[in-house]
């Protein structure tokens, strides 16, 4: 403000109520959201944000446009402390995002997957997956044109028989999706465990629809060793899938197998009634051959032709 030769104060300068709601947005999302992140976040119509470097920014639409996006830092440097804080604000301990552990997997407040990388980078890299389409079934990917009918009858029926599913395809392909669809034709009084990375399906969010479903998440450990080892406090995929073979379920879902979590997810899958996964793969059948992959680069004692047994 200044005095005039009134002695009377002149506020023109100040804000406007627009501009002053916009700094109060811009300040809430920089101490509690993603900075300027957020507000690619919060656009619904946006599916998957891609940064190499702060002033890089490529946002995919669900309608399948690629578009150059804002920048959503300043520097780089301030681009890595924002991660940083957004780890400290999550609260996991056992995740840390600094050049001893240059790789963050982290899942966010509205269920999209945050992966970053730096250090390891020319420039930090970091990519939002955001999941769209949650409350799903298969007679809504009828509707979406992403079925037929005729498959979903028969994905339909394979589910109610008890057969075991493999969801295959590349990165974007609507794996995930498939899945909880697959999962919508459960008896809603079934009782099943859903294990993953990170929370992707998010069927536990969905109480009336799966009442009774476990859901369990894999946890990093720190950066202390324990003896045998591995990082202390560790709890890997394939330790979850143990574990789930006990608790009295009738499937079990594992959302990725790309690991030592192949072969308790082939024993699930050859005793329990009906499991469902998804896995990397060009085509179903490339599948088999991406199983024993696995099954082989895990060292578990096995032969080509009793893996693909």
């Amino acid at each position: 403000c200044r005095t005039s030769r009134t002695n009377t104060s002149s506020c023109s300068g100040l804000f406007s109520a627009t501009e002053q709601d916009r700094m109060a947005q811009a300040l809430f999302d920089s101490l509690l959201g993603l900075g300027r992140l957020q507000a690619l976040v919060d656009d619904d119509t946006i599916e998957n944000i891609e940064v190499n470097g702060c002033d890089r920014v490529w946002l995919c639409y669900a309608d399948g446009r690629e578009e150059r996006g804002p920048a959503v830092a300043d520097s780089d440097a301030e681009l890595v402390e924002m991660l940083q804080a957004l780890v400290a604000r999550t609260g996991a301990g056992e995740r840390t995002f600094t050049t001893a552990s240059p790789r963050l997997h982290l899942r966010l407040d509205d269920g999209s997957r945050l992966v970053a990388m730096a250090w390891t980078t020319p420039r930090p890299n970091l990519v939002i997956r955001r999941h769209r389409v949650r409350d799903v079934d298969l007679d809504d990917l009828v509707t979406l044109g992403t079925l037929d009918a005729a498959l979903a009858a028969f994905l339909r029926a394979a589910l109610r028989s008890g057969k075991n599913i493999v969801v295959t395809g590349l990165q974007n392909a609507g794996k995930t999706t498939l899945i909880r669809a697959l999962a919508s034709e459960f008896h809603p009084m079934e009782r099943f465990a859903t294990i993953e990375r990170e929370y992707e399906l998010h069927l536990h969010d969905m109480p009336d629809r799966h009442p009774r479903v476990v859901a369990m998440e894999a946890r990093e450990g720190s950066s202390e060793r324990d003896a045998t080892g591995r990082p202390a406090g560790e709890v890997g995929l394939a330790e979850l899938v143990i574990d789930a073979l006990r608790m009295n379920l009738r499937r079990i879902i594992v959302g990725e197998v790309r690991g030592s979590e192949v072969l308790p997810m082939l024993q699930a899958m050859s005793t329990g009634d009906g499991s469902l996964c998804t896995v990397h793969a060009r085509s179903a059948a490339k599948a088999f051959d991406r199983i024993v992959t696995l099954c082989l680069s895990e060292g578990v004692g096995m032969s080509d032709a009793f893996a693909y047994r």
